[in-house]
């Protein structure tokens, strides 16, 4: 009768082992594998939050499902977008932030800055203070001062939330300005034509109509600085 209760006793232990659940950092499959208090996200238990002071390292940030947990910051660093998990971006500072577009697409206490959310007191001058080694290329975006220069000091545009070279051809850059590269496959910035406040016309309009004596109706085309109308030109 010992013997099978000593048997008893030594499975219950085992099966009690065995369904111990997992802490912190442990490997998971569902939240009822963690400790209480502890979310199972990215196949791992972590310490869910409502905002980053439930946090008592790293930030607060919402994953996949509408999950809040606590994102240590040693899990943080990023400097490409594959290198975060799912449902969030490598900001401009070289950490995987949740994206978003107003505050509220953040956790309460956070604010959403350069299209990333952040901590207030992460923040510097209002801004997050960017990173020497992320490449600006891509990285999320509201404006275009959000985007710092790329490569060679080529000026970079907020382009449907992301930061995109200024331009590749003339169709890139806006009334009055152009593409100092001629090559479609090379990133270039877009540069006034002439001298702002005193533009009049652009060249690539198509020429105006003109009045000529005698003759059909003349055609005035745009000086390439668009300071002005070439004189009337006769047939």
């Amino acid at each position: 009768m010992r013997g099978i209760v000593a048997v008893v006793f030594l499975g219950w232990l085992a099966c009690s082992e065995e369904s111990a659940l997992s802490q912190l950092g442990e490997s998971c499959t569902l939240t009822s594998d963690c400790d209480a208090g502890l979310e199972c996200l990215y196949g791992a238990c972590h310490e869910a939050c409502a905002a980053s002071k439930d946090c008592p390292q790293g930030r607060c940030v919402v994953g996949v499902a509408h999950v809040r947990v606590c994102q240590p910051d040693g899990d943080s660093a990023c400097r490409f977008d594959s290198e975060c998990a799912p449902n969030l971006v490598c900001g401009i500072d070289g950490h995987c932030r949740n994206q978003c577009a107003a505050d509220r697409d953040c956790v309460p206490g956070q604010v959403c800055v350069t299209a990333t959310c952040a901590d207030p007191e992460e923040l510097s001058n209002g801004r997050l203070p960017p990173a020497e080694d992320v490449d600006p290329l891509g990285k999320p975006c509201r404006y275009s001062s959000d985007c710092l220069p790329g490569d060679n000091g080529l000026v970079l545009e907020c382009d449907h939330g992301e930061c995109a070279y200024a331009c590749f051809e003339e169709r890139d850059c806006p009334r009055f300005y152009r593409c100092t590269s001629s090559d479609p496959a090379v990133a270039g910035n877009c540069e006034l034509i002439g001298t702002r406040g005193s533009l009049f016309c652009d060249p690539e309009d198509e020429p105006y109509d003109c009045e000529c004596f005698g003759t059909a109706p003349g055609t005035q085309p745009c000086k390439q600085d668009g300071s002005g109308l070439e004189p009337c030109m006769c047939n």
